[in-house]
């Protein structure tokens, strides 16, 4: 004997269920819905207050957001607050990945080929106005030219 309610072992699933219409009978758009929720239901828009289905998705949409600040707000009542070890090593990464001379790696279509870019901001050590150094502008970038003055890290030296 097969059941009849939800939840029952012989309840038949539609494989592939339909999707809730608007009044119109187009498929209800469910990114429309939260960015009307969003705005707070303002402007008040008449299709989706009116219409039944519509109605039942905003809720229901209401309902997990609901739910998603409540689990958030018990999951960050549980964990211990980060201690000071947890922000020096944040910022030491910060301070490691934004160094001068850090690759930054591109991808290729070919495996055997490695590109990179090297970020090198070079002020304060280049004689050059940041915007004329040409190491701002263009990473990766090497100068040949012979100077006077100590090359910058980056590699440009001034004219």
């Amino acid at each position: 004997m097969s059941g009849t309610g939800p939840g029952d072992p012989g309840e038949r699933l539609p494989v592939d269920p339909a999707p809730a219409l608007d009044a119109d009978g187009a498929p209800l758009d469910m990114a429309a819905l939260a960015d009307y929720l969003d705005r707070g239901r303002t402007p008040r828009i008449a299709a989706y207050e009116d219409d039944p289905e519509t109605r039942n998705a905003l809720r229901a949409l209401e309902h997990m957001r609901d739910l998603g600040r409540e689990l958030v707000q018990v999951e960050a009542e549980e964990q211990e607050a980060p201690g000071d070890d947890f922000f020096r090593g944040v910022l030491a990464h910060i301070s490691r990945e934004s160094r001068a001379g850090r690759d930054i790696p591109l991808s290729h279509p070919d495996p055997a080929v490695r590109l990179a870019l090297t970020r090198a901001p070079c002020a304060p050590w280049c004689a050059r106005p940041a915007t004329r150094c040409p190491a701002s502008s263009s990473a990766g970038a090497r100068s040949t030219a012979t100077s006077r003055a100590p090359a910058s890290p980056c590699g440009w030296s001034s004219p």
